[in-house]
Parts: C-alpha cells; sequence; structure tokens
C-alpha cells in the first residue's frame, strides 16, 4: 500500500507562504527578541523546517538570555531515571 503524507492544512500553508524566502536564522532570532510566547507563528514553521531535515529546537538553560539550540534528536543523552543509574 502506498501511503502518502497528509495534506497540509489551511493554515500550515498560510504559515509557510508567511515565512517563503526567510532562513531559519532569521526565524530564530525572531523568535529569540520576541515578547513572551509573541513567537507563535515562528515556532510552527521552525519546527516544519527543522523536522524534514530530521532536527528539533529547544530553548537554552539560560534564564536571563535564551537562545534556540538546534540538535538532532538522537544525539540527546538519555538522563538517568534513577540514582543507581548514574556512572
Amino acid at each position: 500500500m502506498n501511503e502518502q503524507p497528509p495534506k497540509p492544512s489551511r493554515i500550515e500553508t498560510e504559515i509557510a507562504a508567511k515565512f517563503v524566502g526567510i532562513p531559519n536564522a532569521q526565524l530564530i532570532r525572531e523568535m529569540e527578541h520576541a515578547q513572551d510566547f509573541g513567537y507563535d507563528d515562528e515556532e510552527f514553521e521552525l519546527n516544519r523546517r527543522l523536522k524534514l531535515g530530521g532536527l528539533a529546537w529547544r530553548w537554552s538553560g539560560d534564564f536571563y538570555r535564551p537562545t534556540v539550540e538546534v540538535y538532532k534528536p538522537e544525539d540527546v543523552e538519555q538522563q538517568p531515571d534513577t540514582p543507581e543509574e548514574v556512572i
């Protein structure tokens, strides 16, 4: 059976069209400088683009100057669940 990827929704198409020609680095800068939670569209588009390349993003641990960190999900080390797993 030949499964086709799901057709993008209208909102997905509109957001992708809004950011045509804008590089990932600019999307990231806009997210980093946006007001709290004022970057929904940029976040959605960055997620879409990075997923196509097998990547993901997260906020850095810096509370006062958070930045976007792009990473490969399989490169993230698993955190131990219990103290006896710590080496």
